[in-house]
Parts: structure tokens; sequence; C-alpha cells
């Protein structure tokens, strides 16, 4: 196994090989990459996770009803003083 050692700083996602090193490499070969510290740690990651769902829960949506969607009118009914015995319920619902 012939081995490779340099440094290189990452662009898009690309490592861009020194020439010197080009023609010695193959077509398939096995990359290791080292670096001093994470980019973002683990523990980042996570907090950012754990805040995301409380800020969101925050937030207020404002969306349209149905009915105001659909260009319904709405009817309110006061059934507080309707009193019925569940015998009626049933026998109402019968005949419908």
């Amino acid at each position: 196994m012939y081995a490779v050692e340099f440094t290189a700083t990452v662009k898009d996602g690309m490592i861009k090989i020194p020439p010197q090193y080009v023609l010695q490499l193959q077509t398939s070969c096995r990359v290791i990459i080292l670096q001093n510290e994470p980019a973002i740690s683990t523990q980042t990651k996570q907090s950012e996770k754990d805040q995301f769902l409380p800020k969101v829960a925050q937030q207020r949506f404002d969306l349209p009803s149905i009915e105001n969607a659909l260009g319904l009118d709405l009817i309110q009914i006061d059934t507080k003083q309707w009193k019925f015995r569940r015998e009626e319920i049933y026998e109402r619902s019968e005949h419908v």
C-alpha cells in the first residue's frame, strides 16, 4: 500500500490533490481524512435539534378556516337551554 500525506482545504466538498501526487495515484484509492477538530460538534447539532421544536411551537401560524376557504357561512346554535333524554336523541337520529 502506498500512502501520501498532504494538507488541503475543502472547497464545495472537494479536495484538490497536489500535482506531485496525481501521477502516482491509481484510478481507485482509499481516502482517510483527519481533522484537528470537527467543524460542528455533535453536541451543537443535538442542542440545535432540541431547540428546534420549541421554537416552532412558539410561532403563530394564521391559517384560513375551511369555512372561509370554501366560502361557507357559519351557523351558531345555542344548545345550552335544550335538554334531551338519551331516548330522544336516538329517536331523532332514526328519523333523519
